[in-house]
């Protein structure tokens, strides 16, 4: 842009109207001057001419050009800029928003910066050095990692992610008595698939017999099963079950 042009050549660098009562005359305008405002006028209408040029606008006959241009230009003032132009920047330092209009500064760490540089989810996981379990979902599914709420268990049962379920107990057969109804600490929701019987108090130093223990049939439930031994009673044995 050009130097601010010098004032009209007057004692006060005012124009002055004649006074024929007076005899003064008015202010006469010289060549210099008038070139000097021609200049001044096109060299403003150049610097607002690159203005358009640069927000690739066309000039026109038509008010409000300018704005327009300044606005493609630059975002005008609003709560996000407003917020922002609040903080004094820093090193490792990222702005982020608490609320529509403010905005404060956190620390960036070197680990953040890498992350946030990396293109895809992939290069993070490799990065991180995770690898395949992180990519699986938790459940009970192909291809899932159950969590702990899928090893429920108490005394006597244990739950198993795939829908298992064990379950285990003793059986007392009193003197006498060769079959006994045995419950199963929780009953099974589907089916039994197998149950084992042992003997738990044999005294073989004794001679004491070993008499047959099975599962009687057709007493099998998810509540329980009956038990048989074909001995003179006064034995416990152990049961183990497999169900679902």
């Amino acid at each position: 842009m050009r130097p601010l042009m010098p004032p009209v050549q007057t004692p006060d660098n005012l124009f002055h109207d004649g006074n024929p009562l007076t005899g003064e005359l008015g202010t006469i305008v010289d060549a210099e001057h008038l070139n000097n405002e021609q200049a001044a006028i096109r060299d403003t209408q150049s610097e607002l001419i690159a203005i358009l040029t640069a927000a690739e606008m066309e000039p026109e006959s038509t008010a409000g050009q300018l704005l327009v241009a300044l606005n493609k230009l630059y975002a005008p003032l609003n709560d996000t800029l407003g917020a922002l132009s609040t903080l004094v920047g820093g090193a490792n330092k990222l702005p982020y928003f608490t609320a529509s209009n403010a905005a404060a500064l956190t620390a960036l760490s070197s680990i953040g910066r890498d992350i946030i540089g990396k293109a895809t989810v992939a290069d993070v996981l490799t990065y991180l050095g995770l690898k395949e379990a992180a990519k699986r979902d938790v459940g009970t599914g192909a291809g899932q990692i159950p969590d702990m709420s899928s090893f429920t268990n108490a005394s006597g049962w244990q739950k198993l992610p795939g829908g298992k379920i064990l379950q285990w107990g003793k059986a007392g057969f009193p003197v006498g008595q060769t079959q006994v109804s045995v419950p199963f600490p929780i009953s099974f929701p589907g089916v039994v698939s197998n149950i084992q019987l042992t003997f738990s108090d044999i005294n073989f130093s004794a001679g004491t017999p070993s008499p047959t223990l099975a599962v009687v049939n057709g007493t099998v439930n998810g509540a329980g099963f009956g038990a048989y031994m074909s001995g003179a009673g006064g034995f416990n044995a152990y049961f183990f079950a497999i169900g679902s």
